[in-house]
């Protein structure tokens, strides 16, 4: 989370939180569930809202600390942090990942064609593979340039 938002807080889940009138003005959540409060952390920090963590005492001794199972908890949340990283820099998330396919592609299919100069014969599931990732690579360098227009259009209306 830190290295996402820049943001200086350890404890991103604790739940509790203050805000200020503006904050409250700029900070309207999308999300539902246990990833609004990274959400909410995200915005504030790409808004330039300063964000202070201040240390509280707790005590948990004799209480059920959560109520959803520590696996989902951390799985909404990740997918809340994706989701928000993919819609807010969607040429890098996707793109990057798309050129790095089309690159091992390239590679692959390149070996595949040197086998083939050697002996004769082409190996099929190398063949495959660098199809495979040179269409998977070209798919979401696609989405990103796609959603990264889009975005672009969309915030200059607004």
């Amino acid at each position: 989370m830190r290295s996402v938002s820049g943001s200086p807080i350890k404890d991103t889940e604790s739940g509790f939180r203050a805000y200020s009138r503006r904050a409250l003005r700029a900070l309207i959540p999308s999300e539902m569930g246990m990833g609004v409060d990274s959400e909410l952390l995200l915005k504030a920090s790409e808004k330039g809202l300063t964000i202070t963590e201040v240390p509280i005492r707790a005590n948990y001794k004799d209480l059920d600390t959560s109520t959803h199972n520590p696996l989902y908890h951390g799985l909404d949340v990740l997918s809340s942090v994706i989701k928000y990283v993919s819609i807010r820099h969607p040429l890098p998330f996707y793109g990057l990942p798309g050129l790095v396919g089309i690159i091992i592609g390239v590679v692959l299919g390149l070996q595949a064609f040197e086998i083939f100069a050697s002996s004769g014969e082409f190996p099929p599931n190398l063949g495959i593979i660098a199809v495979a990732a040179d269409l998977a690579g070209i798919l979401l360098l696609s989405i990103g340039i796609i959603l990264f227009t889009l975005i672009t259009v969309l915030r200059e209306r607004s």
